[in-house]
Parts: structure tokens; sequence; C-alpha cells
């Protein structure tokens, strides 16, 4: 797998429709559109993704917000179907973890589904002990 794929920081528009139809399949994207997407590309601080060396279709892609120093949080990670269980999402966390932009951050977040809760614990990730709450703040249309 090592060779057919590769890694990549930044996403071509057709990625990026191939970014969208992933989630769209895997999570569902409703009430979000593909200029959405664009634009949440366009905003993050990193990217990481790997894609086919000899097609370049995106098969697995995850997003970054930090300040470079005192936090990070981890969005999106994604896999195509197709490519799991092949020890990509492993290659994609390493990525991440592993960034040199990112090796300075105290603290860096991630939300995930409770199934999925043990894979990131191989990288240290935990339910934090400390009386930290996330809260929501739902904007439909975003702020007007």
């Amino acid at each position: 797998m090592g060779e057919s794929v590769m890694q990549i920081d930044s996403l071509s528009d057709p990625q990026i429709e191939q970014l969208f139809e992933l989630l769209e399949k895997q999570w569902g994207m409703k009430g979000r559109s593909l200029n959405d997407l664009r634009l949440t590309i366009q905003n993050s601080s990193v990217i990481v993704a790997f894609a086919e060396k000899d097609t370049g279709r995106l098969v697995a892609c995850c997003r970054v917000l930090t300040d470079f120093v005192f936090q990070a949080s981890v969005h999106g990670v994604i896999v195509a179907e197709d490519w799991r269980g092949r020890g990509l999402g492993r290659r994609l966390m390493d990525a991440v973890v592993y960034h040199p932009r990112l090796q300075h951050v105290r603290s860096t977040w991630l939300r995930c589904f409770p199934e999925m809760q043990r894979f990131y614990e191989m990288w240290g990730f935990a339910v934090p002990t400390d009386d930290v709450v996330f809260m929501k703040l739902q904007r439909e249309d975003g702020v007007k």
C-alpha cells in the first residue's frame, strides 16, 4: 500500500469534489454544499490527505484548525470505504500526530464516533478527565 498512495497537503478542485462525495456517502452532508466544503478546506490550518498515485483520487483526508501553540482540533477524518482495513487510517493519524507544523501544539482535540474511540486512543487521545465540557452553538445558515 505504501507505494500506491501519496501524502498530499493540499487538495485540487477535483479532490475537493471527491471529498464531498466521500463525506456525503459516508456521513451525509445535509444542509452543506460543495461550496461550503471548498471554503472549509480553504480556511483550514493544515490539510493531511492521501491520494492514489496512479489516478490522483483522494482516498483519505482530515483537516486541522490550530493556533500552532496552545490548541489544535482535528476534523473530518475519513478514509474511502474501499481503502479501509489496509492501514491507511493509521498512516493518516500518524501524519497528523507527527506533522512538523503541529509538533509544538500543547493540546490537540478530536471529535469522533464512540465506536472509534479505541482507535484514536492508540495515539494518546483520551476523554478529558478535567471539567471540560464541549458546548455547541448551531447556526443553520451561518451568521447573519
